[in-house]
């Protein structure tokens, strides 16, 4: 059976037409709570307090950021810079005027190609990331692409937090369906799992059920 999406993207359509007809149903409206849960609730370390003694302001990326909850609330929640990407210019238009308060310079909307573009000085430095919508976005060819680019512009010890979603095993796409062994193929060579749980809170929804919760260290 198709996903919502398959027919639009089938017609060539783009993802900047999603958010000018307002069909957008991976926008739910606030910050992940499986995010939250890890940070304020498992208390991982994301970044761990030695990473912090030669007082650099920490860096964070999110690709395919849409509306930028997600970005915000990691900025604040870790005292981080966090750069959000997207490529539908009217996804960052909305983040911009959602968040007019960018906590000191520290959450940015960008209308960029993540696997192209990082601003200078971030490529190499980037201490954490998240990835929630956009693997499952991306073609299935470009998936060593993705993991390519995170070993690209993560720094050694930094961490990729992936919530792997939808683990459904449904066919075609976008979303594509995911599995953590996938992830595993994708990221095992440069990136060691180092947090693998099930959350206790997500998204409502029959295709959040059984997301998973991972985090994978940059080696």
């Amino acid at each position: 059976m198709p996903t919502p999406l398959q027919s639009h993207f089938d017609k060539k359509g783009s993802w900047s037409e999603l958010w000018q007809i307002k069909k957008t149903p991976w926008d739910r409206g606030f910050v992940s709570p499986s995010l939250v849960e890890l940070i304020e609730e498992k208390k991982f370390p994301v970044i761990p307090d030695n990473s912090r003694e030669n007082a650099a302001t920490p860096i964070g990326v999110v690709p395919g950021c849409g509306k930028g909850y997600d970005v915000a609330y990691l900025s604040r929640a870790l005292d981080a810079k966090v750069y959000g990407y997207d490529i539908a210019p009217e996804a960052v238009e909305l983040a911009k005027a959602q968040y007019p308060d960018t906590n000191n310079g520290r959450i940015n909307f960008l209308v960029a190609d993540f696997f192209k573009e990082l601003p200078e000085g971030v490529e190499g430095r980037v201490n954490f990331g998240f990835d929630y919508t956009f693997l499952c976005a991306l073609h299935p060819s470009l998936r060593p692409t993705w993991a390519a680019r995170w070993s690209e512009v993560m720094k050694p010890g930094g961490h990729l937090i992936a919530l792997m979603h939808p683990i459904t095993g449904h066919q075609g796409g976008p979303p594509y369906a995911l599995t953590p062994e996938l992830y595993q193929e994708l990221l095992g060579g440069k990136f060691e799992r180092v947090y693998f749980e099930k959350p206790g809170k997500t998204h409502e929804g029959e295709s959040s059920a059984k997301d998973m919760m991972s985090v994978w260290r940059r080696k």
